[in-house]
């Protein structure tokens, strides 16, 4: 099997390298915030993925990027007064993604470990909302319904060829559960760098799964 996330052609090789980059430096300044521009390096880490989405010819994810980018903005400016404003994005770009994962379809029928995965994840994110359910207050049906469509995204994903996909699905199932646990449950600041750290890969995995050519919906792998 030839598999290989990284992209063959030159200009798209730079758009990931640009990505990268932005996401490891704004990871590495992340705790000199506010500083001037600060807001701006986070939102072009989604905008060069999307340039590179866009460059392969797909239509939709281009677009949940530019929603992620935009969530990215709004939590950067002000994570607290635009906290439902950002969830509001981040849910438009939840949706695009189950939808583009539900498009491309299940290459077959899905092996006994990702169906365990599947449960796991679902147990998962059912418990974790009932702990964070009494302290939501008048964001309790928001974050619900947010969470109820990261969750059937993360499972669409787990339906996807390879595993670059469903890791990166879970991966932003987790960088998601943390934001909810420093804002609703005070875990720490040590939070924001595993935010960041698990979001950008989460992305760039996606992306990647998605753009590659191998892992194209018009060359679909099999299950392994």
């Amino acid at each position: 099997m030839n598999f290989s996330l990284w992209p063959q052609e030159r200009g798209a090789r730079l758009l990931v390298r640009l990505a990268i980059f932005a996401g490891f430096l704004y990871l590495a300044l992340l705790d000199l915030r506010p500083w001037p521009g600060d807001v701006a390096l986070k939102t072009a880490f989604c905008l060069c993925l999307a340039a590179l989405a866009w460059r392969t010819g797909q239509r939709l994810l281009p677009l949940a990027l530019a929603f992620a980018s935009l969530g990215d903005a709004l939590l950067g400016l002000d994570g607290q007064r635009l906290f439902t404003a950002g969830l509001a994005a981040f849910l438009v770009m939840q949706l695009l993604y189950l939808v583009i994962f539900v498009r491309r379809g299940p290459p077959g029928r899905p092996v006994f470990w990702r169906l365990l995965a599947m449960a796991a994840t679902g147990a998962a994110a059912v418990i974790y909302l009932s702990i964070l359910w009494p302290r939501l207050g008048a964001l309790a049906w928001p974050v619900g319904l947010y969470v109820a469509a990261i969750l059937a995204m993360a499972l669409a994903a787990w339906n996807q060829p390879g595993l670059a996909i469903p890791v990166g699905a879970t991966l932003f199932v987790i960088s998601d559960a943390l934001i909810a646990g420093g804002r609703f449950l005070a875990l720490g600041p040590w939070t924001a760098q595993a935010i960041w750290a698990t979001y950008a890969l989460a992305q760039i995995l996606i992306v990647l799964g998605l753009t590659t050519a191998n892992n194209r919906v018009d060359n679909p792998e099999r299950h392994t």
